[in-house]
């Protein structure tokens, strides 16, 4: 599963930051040289955005979705969501999917912003309309019509060159600097190595964050894998694309799914890993 992260200063400006709205480097540099990336390789992805930006950046969303790509929904402006009250979270993904949805984008799946979602968010997400989700967790599944798709946080490129995300990597035993490029590609390739070779049922999902490419060596990096990942598609190797085409491939695979096992409490009880890596 093939997805991205994030959109604009909407992360940044939840955390407090100070901001200059309208104009970020993630939408006006880094986001067109992904877009250019995936339509080279003829790849699909999901784009997990803000609802925001549906007012701040509301011609990036169309050309996302223009490009084939689906729009998934990852709060208004990046509230970690296990924080909310079950009334305020009710709120969040309603006013969320109606604007994306007047996008014009069929909005079906969730990331829940700092990963954490636990079983009785699934049924306010399915009376939302959404009916899958891409928490952090360890095993794919289905639950009040939800099919959950789970990340691992050491599978994500934040985890390797987010700044503050080194407590992170210090508990995993890593150095607490951003790692180089080629560390990151090469625990993605291992990763894709063990879903090829059927080492786990559970569909492997990445997750990229534009933002993260202002370096030459990092746009090579996410040009290999893109390429790679496009080369296993082409010659029928693996099924890669966004979220919904891959909850969809669950369902057909078997109708009875297991219940999904997620990471209720997310990598640390007192910060958002997704929040704070920025």
């Amino acid at each position: 599963m093939l997805t991205f992260d994030n959109l604009g200063e909407a992360a940044e400006e939840e955390l407090g930051e100070p901001v200059a709205r309208g104009a970020h480097h993630s939408v006006t540099q880094e986001l067109p040289v992904v877009l250019k990336l995936l339509d080279r390789v003829g790849l699909k992805a999901t784009f997990f955005v803000e609802a925001i930006n549906t007012e701040r950046y509301p011609d990036a969303l169309r050309r996302i979705v223009d490009d084939g790509h689906e729009l998934g929904c990852h709060g208004w402006r990046h509230e970690t969501f296990s924080a909310q009250t079950a009334p305020r979270k009710r709120a969040l993904l309603g006013a969320s999917t109606r604007a994306l949805r007047a996008m014009g984008a069929a909005v079906t799946g969730f990331r829940p912003p700092g990963g954490a979602l636990d079983g009785s968010d699934l049924r306010l997400l399915a009376g939302a309309g959404l009916d899958w989700a891409s928490p952090a967790g360890t095993v794919a599944g289905e639950a009040a019509g939800v099919a959950c798709l789970p990340f691992r946080w050491p599978l994500i490129d934040a985890y390797f060159f987010a700044p503050p995300l080194a407590p992170l990597r210090v508990r995993d035993g890593l150095p607490p600097a951003p790692a180089a490029p080629r560390h990151f590609a090469a625990a993605i390739a291992r990763a894709i190595d063990g879903a090829l070779d059927g080492e786990a049922e559970t569909p492997l999902c990445l997750v990229l964050h534009p933002y993260l490419y202002t370096s030459q060596s990092r746009l090579r990096a996410l040009e290999e894998l893109v390429l790679r990942l496009g080369r296993l598609r082409a010659r029928g190797e693996a099924i890669v694309g966004p979220g919904r085409e891959i909850a969809t491939d669950q369902r057909a695979r078997g109708a009875h799914l297991p219940t999904p096992v997620l990471d209720a409490s997310s990598w640390a009880t007192s910060v958002s890993a997704e929040q704070e890596h920025r």
